[in-house]
């Protein structure tokens, strides 16, 4: 409290659920952003966060950045709906962003692969956490979702069911990156 004095406190995170929003209230947090957020919101908040200090914003601080949209790839409704949601509608960074993501999905599956041969559901706990954010930014909803179950199994300590959980992501990131891995 000290180190704070008059700021507002905002938290970003992936992790804000139950129990975490609890602990929370008690630093009298200002503002809760789940991740993914949408540039909008993060854009509010720390507008919200310059009016409440009395600062003014110059317009070319916020000024939105032109789309580029050049006709490389085609994307899906999902992948458009998560470029202009999470992006402020930029397809060349949302694609670099995909392609890089799909570079790491293959560190990724060797990662959790290891994890489930050595029954650490520890380190996959923390690598479906990172992957739950990512696949969402990136518009696959479902698999957000199934990255999430496998965060809660492998926290839990379900040994059975976070390998189920990991063979149907490991799948599913195998069909995204367009190449098998071993298990």
């Amino acid at each position: 409290p000290d180190l704070r004095g008059t700021a507002r406190l905002a938290v970003f995170s992936a992790g804000l659920h139950g129990s975490v929003q609890t602990d929370l209230a008690r630093y009298d947090i200002w503002r809760q952003l789940s991740k993914p957020v949408s540039a909008a919101e993060l854009e509010e908040c720390v507008l919200d966060a310059v009016h409440w200090a009395g600062r003014s914003v110059s317009p070319h601080v916020i000024a939105k950045h032109p789309s580029r949209q050049e006709d490389v790839n085609p994307l899906s409704d999902a992948e458009l709906a998560a470029a202009r949601d999470h992006f402020s509608g930029d397809l060349r960074l949302f694609k670099d962003f995909r392609e890089g993501c799909l570079d790491q999905f293959a560190a990724d599956l060797d990662r959790g692969n290891a994890s489930i041969l050595s029954l650490d559901l520890q380190d996959l706990r923390h690598l479906s956490h990172s992957l739950k954010s990512v696949l969402l930014l990136l518009g696959h909803r479902e698999l957000s979702h199934t990255s999430r179950e496998l965060e809660v199994r492998a926290a839990d300590g379900d040994v059975h069911g976070s390998e189920e959980s990991w063979n149907v992501l490991a799948a599913e990131l195998e069909r995204l990156i367009g190449k098998p891995h071993r298990r």
